[in-house]
């Protein structure tokens, strides 16, 4: 999902903020649970 979103951000003629507003890579397991927490409940073809 992220990749998909930085990649048409990339098609406006942005520059995506990667890996996420705020975040650096060394963010990156927090992200990770960020996302899980808010998409844990949801089905994966609502997600995509």
């Amino acid at each position: 999902l992220r990749f998909i979103q930085w990649y048409q951000a990339g098609l406006r003629g942005e520059i995506p903020e990667i890996p996420a507003p705020g975040m650096t890579w060394r963010d990156l397991p927090k992200l990770n649970r960020l996302i899980y927490e808010k998409y844990q409940h949801k089905p994966l073809a609502e997600v995509l």
